[in-house]
Parts: C-alpha cells; structure tokens; sequence
C-alpha cells in the first residue's frame, strides 16, 4: 500500500475513533458519578459505602480505557476516580441532592479557639456570681409567709477558691421596715469551701417585696437577694396552757385543790374573751372553767381527806375546738402534784406542769 493510502485511511478512521474516546469516557464519568449515587442509596456502615464508590469508578475507568487513545482515557479515569472519591468521602451536595441523605460526614474545619476573656464579675449559674476563683453562691429569691414570727434561713456559700469577705448586710426596698435580719454573715470571713447563714425575720405583715444587699469582696455590685411574702398572714389565735403553775390545797369549809396558771396566745391573731378550759383529774372528776387569755385561777373541789399522795391534773384549753386556732395540737398540760398526809387549813402544794 502506498504512503498516500495509508494517510488516507488514517485520516478516515479519527473520527470514529475520537468519538469512541469522548464516548468511554462519558461512561467513565456517568460511572463514577453512578457510584456514588448508588452507594448513598443504600444503608451500610461508611466503610462499605467508601469501598462501593471506589469499586464503582475504578470498573468504569477500567471499560473507558480499552481502545485507542489508550494515554488519553487512562489520564482522563484517574482524574474522574478521584473526583469521584472526593465527592464520595467529603459527602458533597450531589449525592445529598440525589439521595435526600448525608453519604459521608463531611469534613468540618476545626474552630480557631477564642481567647478567655478577662476575668469579671459574671453569673456563673442560677444562684452563683465568680470573678475569677473568687465566687458566691446564694439564692436570689427567698420566700417567706406573711405573717409577724415567720423567718427564713439564707445560705451563702464560697463556691471559689479564694476567701470570700461578707461586710455589711442591709435591707432595702418598699417592705424593708417589716424584715429583719441576723445570722453570722456580716463582717466575716467566709473560707473556700464554707458557708455561713443570714436569718430573716418577718416583723411585721409585709406589705410588699423588700431585697436583702450582701456587700461583698467581688468587683461587681452587691448581691441581692429578693424577699417575697408568700400567701395572705395568719390570724387566727394559738392556745395554750402556761408552762408555770402554783398549787394550794384548802380543807376551810369544803376541800379544794386550786391551781394557779395561765392560758397563753401564742398565734398571730388575737382574742378577746373566754376560752373554756377543761380539768379532768386522774381517777377522780371532769369539770370546765371559762379563763381568759394570761391569767386562770381553777379552783377545783375535791376530797382531800385521804388525799396523802400524788395527783394528777390534766388541763385541756378550748378541748372541743370551738376557736379555729393556727395550731390544734398543743393544748394539753399535766401537772402533777404532791398532797402532804392528814392535812388541815390552807397551805401551798408543790405541782410540776409538763
């Protein structure tokens, strides 16, 4: 065959030829392109999937490169399986596009640190304040009920690591003339790791919130501490018997046991009048006197004349609660007392109430 031949059979052949080449190698991008579809649509560990897309790539490149232009479709396969294994592990939006799903974690930069600010006076948490490792830690709402008597523990701790310096503590606000507070706070030291407690007082019924100032050794402001009068004040009264009492015994005329006691009101309301008190002697009567509130003479008939041992009284204040009191449950004294033998006239008995 001649030269002029031979060129132009080359010359007919490149085109089919080109086109085989463009058409390998579309198949080498629709493959690797298919393998990382494919891998993301089904369920399997990371692994497996990275292992599919490879796979995938790898056996389109291998078809792509049979043929002429052997250099050209081989470069053009490794590129494409690289893309595609770029595509696959860094999980790229076509896949996610394709599949409705994240194939791979894609790869997050690493956030450049921020710098710690200056230490300040911040809220460390709910009921802590730190500047640094100096910190105190304190509710910042108590509550109290709003009658005269009631009275709240505050605790305030040293949470840091640094002694924590309590100076002067204060009431403020509308309501601050009907609190008080004591405790062992004020002017002290307190160490790492300790506590000490202010005790506020209701003096008065609270007609609205008042806030406890804790001055302190941290840079910021005071801590404050707001005091919230919970509920409507309890007047009702609270009987009870005196924890003192005098006896005497008298054989003038009739034998008598009287006792000399009082009836208290220990409760936030007040009364006016008489509260039925009941006696009730160990083995022997019940009877009901009318007292009135700090002062009760019980003059309590009897047979003394062989009365040479102990007796025992039980008093019982408002025994079928007619009074609505704040406290039900303390309206019992015993007093016991010791009668001399064969006695005569009028003479004092020592009686223990308990």
């Amino acid at each position: 065959m001649s030269s002029i031949d031979m060129q132009a059979s080359a010359s007919a052949t490149t085109p089919t030829t080109a086109r085989d080449a463009a058409f390998a190698t579309g198949i080498s991008i629709i493959g690797a392109i298919c393998g990382t579809v494919l891998t993301a649509t089904f369920e399997g560990s990371p692994g497996q999937k990275l292992t599919g897309a490879i796979i995938g790539a790898v056996v389109a490149t291998l078809f792509s490169v049979t043929g002429p232009y052997l250099h050209v479709r081989a470069a053009v396969g490794v590129v494409v399986t690289g893309a595609a294994l770029l595509l696959t592990y860094s999980g790229a939006a076509v896949a996610d596009g394709f599949t409705g799903k994240t194939t791979y974690p894609r790869i997050e930069s690493t956030p450049t640190p921020t710098p710690s600010p200056t230490p300040s006076t911040s809220s460390a948490g709910p009921d802590e304040t730190c500047e640094g490792s100096l910190c105190l830690s304190v509710p910042q709402e108590q509550q109290l009920c709003a009658a005269a008597g009631c009275h709240a523990s505050i605790v305030i701790a040293n949470t840091g690591s640094r002694p924590l310096r309590i100076n002067e503590i204060e009431i403020e606000g509308p309501a601050a003339q009907t609190f008080r507070h004591s405790g062992d706070c004020a002017n002290q030291t307190v160490k790492a790791g300790r506590t000490c407690t202010v005790v506020v007082t209701v003096v008065a019924e609270p007609t609205g919130t008042a806030t406890l100032v804790i001055h302190q050794n941290l840079a910021g402001p005071a801590t404050q501490v707001t005091l919230v009068p919970s509920g409507t004040a309890d007047r009702r009264p609270n009987f009870r018997m005196s924890t003192k009492a005098t006896c005497s015994i008298s054989t003038i005329g009739s034998d008598r046991f009287t006792i000399r006691t009082a009836v208290r009101n220990d409760g936030p309301g007040g009364f006016e009048g008489s509260v039925p008190v009941r006696v009730a002697e160990t083995g022997g009567q019940t009877r009901e006197f009318a007292a009135t509130i700090d002062a009760v003479v019980l003059s309590i008939p009897t047979d003394l004349s062989s009365a040479d041992g102990t007796h025992t009284f039980t008093l019982t204040v408002d025994p079928d609660h007619e009074v609505d009191e704040a406290d039900e449950t303390n309206n019992i004294r015993r007093i016991t007392a010791t009668v001399p033998q064969g006695p005569s006239g009028t003479s004092d008995v020592p009686c223990t109430p308990s």
